[in-house]
């Protein structure tokens, strides 16, 4: 039986009582073997294998379990192997080759491997992966053997974090650590990973904290009394005022920033869902960007951090975090701004179309594929009738004049 390569053929490959070989139309090499249920597997596996013919005979080469392996990685792996029979070459003794070099390598060294080849290609937010790996994991675990990590090993090592009160930060290395192992089975390091059945130590409620309007004006209030830098004050006020997602706002560039045609345009390598956006900014938005222009023609970054490069997404945090204990205000994060001016905007009566165009939500409906128009009209429209709003909430005394294009 043949089956295209796309997840939903993949998925809809039923496990049977005997396992069964599927061949793969258009990768004439590529096999996926689907294995019945047993006591190590009770919801059965399915396995790739490059297979081919030699001299000798049949030859198969471990690709990868699904869906453990994306289906990406697992297409990139078959073209590997057939760059290397093109080349001349035996694919078995190439792959062996590499599990030997790989076999002894330390969690450390891998951890290298796994920047390298995983994260920094297919993550934005790789650094965050880096911060973790070198902060929790490789000061506890790095000299140890890939092979010789046991669950047990993982265990004590999520429990470090959550004694030391971040059961949130626990979660996301615990998550960080399933992918970093799961990269070691595909590759050949292991044969199982040994974050197999953990859970994660803190339940996580999905977060509905907004600010009241006597939140708000506390927090800008207090914002302007505080010895914070100014970028940072920016910073924060810009994720109120635009709506936008943090990582978006501190990785902002002065050359994405159209003072005069008043436009934030986001690439969409920037952007969390791949998607370039153009965000209008309003009265409030520009006045905030202009206190920050250090010159007529401002390149680089617009809020800079340490060492060249941008603010960090931890600095906000921590930053944040020190202003709400020195002035006594009621807990919140960085992101319950930007859910705040979300609210605050609906509450306005802007429609929910609209609302998505401003938070950049990805609509997957049939209706958006043939609605192609951009809303930016009345995402105009809507931020600047929130940058009034809020200039009511804060019962200002000197009256903010429109900036027209």
């Amino acid at each position: 039986m043949q089956i295209k390569l796309n997840d939903k053929a993949v998925k809809a490959a039923k496990v049977a009582v005997k396992s069964r070989e599927l061949t793969i139309s258009s990768h004439p090499n590529l096999v996926l073997k689907v294995y019945p249920p047993s006591d190590r597997c009770p919801a059965g596996r399915k396995m790739f294998s490059y297979r081919y013919r030699t001299r000798f005979g049949i030859r198969r080469i471990k690709i990868g379990t699904y869906p453990l392996m994306l289906l990406q990685d697992v297409r990139e792996r078959y073209l590997e192997f057939e760059r290397i029979r093109a080349g001349g070459y035996d694919p078995q003794q190439e792959a062996k080759r590499q599990e030997e070099g790989l076999g002894n390598v330390t969690c450390e060294a891998f951890a290298e491997i796994y920047m390298s080849r995983w994260a920094r290609p297919r993550k934005r937010t790789y650094a965050e992966d880096e911060r973790m790996l070198k902060k929790d994991v490789t000061p506890y675990i790095g000299s140890m053997r890939m092979a010789d990590i046991t669950r047990a090993d993982v265990v004590a090592l999520i429990d470090r974090i959550v004694k030391r009160g971040a059961g949130i930060s626990a979660n996301r290395t615990l998550t960080l650590l399933k992918r970093f192992f799961g990269f070691a089975v595909e590759q050949g390091v292991l044969d199982h990973s040994p974050c197999t059945h953990i859970r994660a130590p803190e339940k996580e409620n999905r977060r509905d904290r907004v600010l009241s309007p006597m939140e708000i004006s506390m927090f800008m209030s207090v914002l302007d009394q505080s010895s914070m830098s100014a970028s940072m004050k920016a910073a924060l006020q810009l994720l109120l005022v635009t709506a936008q997602r943090r990582g978006e706002v501190i990785t902002m560039e002065w050359e994405e920033i159209d003072l005069e045609g008043r436009v934030w345009t986001l690439p969409a390598e920037k952007s969390k869902n791949g998607r370039g956006h153009r965000v209008p900014l309003s009265t409030r938005a520009i006045l905030i960007l202009r206190g920050l222009q250090p010159s007529e023609e401002p390149t680089g970054w617009v809020f800079p951090g340490a060492n060249g490069h941008h603010l960090r997404t931890d600095s906000l945090n921590q930053a944040l975090s020190r202003l709400i204990e020195q002035f006594g205000l009621p807990h919140f994060t960085p992101h319950d701004l930007r859910r705040t001016a979300a609210t605050q905007i609906s509450c306005m009566g802007v429609d929910r179309t609209t609302l998505g165009r401003i938070l950049n939500h990805a609509d997957h409906s049939t209706t958006a594929i043939y609605d192609r128009y951009s809303y930016e009209p009345e995402v105009r429209r809507a931020l600047e009738k929130w940058s009034v709003q809020l200039g009511n909430i804060l019962a200002e005394d000197q009256e903010i004049v429109t900036i027209r294009a």
